[in-house]
């Protein structure tokens, strides 16, 4: 797999609790995020990290149901959580998205992928500084 996106999904929020199983309509937040990413054409693959928490079955439940790889991991330790998330793949290019974000524009990923692999650098972000 040469680009992944990781979205990064936990039910312990302190400021919002289970926000991304939270409902919009008849779907949850994680539902309608899962199905944007999946949209996106410059991806191999993505990966749902979640937490060793009880109630992240539901959110490995909703991984599965959009046929999304998922890995459990520290919940202190999100940078821990992320690599161990990805390292077994040795990607060449690793996409970093969170999920509460229903509106993420496929094509806007696609297009900082792009731009990263023709840049040739090593981060890349739609973040003007």
């Amino acid at each position: 797999m040469n680009t992944i996106i990781v979205t990064q999904a936990r039910v312990g929020s302190s400021r919002l609790p289970a926000k991304v199983l939270k409902k919009i309509g008849d779907k949850t937040i994680l539902d309608i995020h899962l199905e944007r990413l999946k949209m996106s054409k410059s991806a191999d693959a993505i990966i749902l990290a979640t937490t060793n928490e009880n109630r992240s079955k539901e959110i490995i439940k909703i991984a599965s149901l959009h046929q999304i790889r998922y890995f459990l991991g520290s919940q202190d330790d999100v940078l821990d959580r992320f690599y161990q998330a990805t390292y077994r793949y040795e990607p060449e290019w690793i996409v970093r998205v969170t999920s509460d974000c229903p509106l993420i524009d496929p094509e806007l990923i696609d297009h900082i992928i792009e731009k990263a692999k023709t840049s040739n650098v090593d981060y890349c972000s739609n973040v003007i500084i």
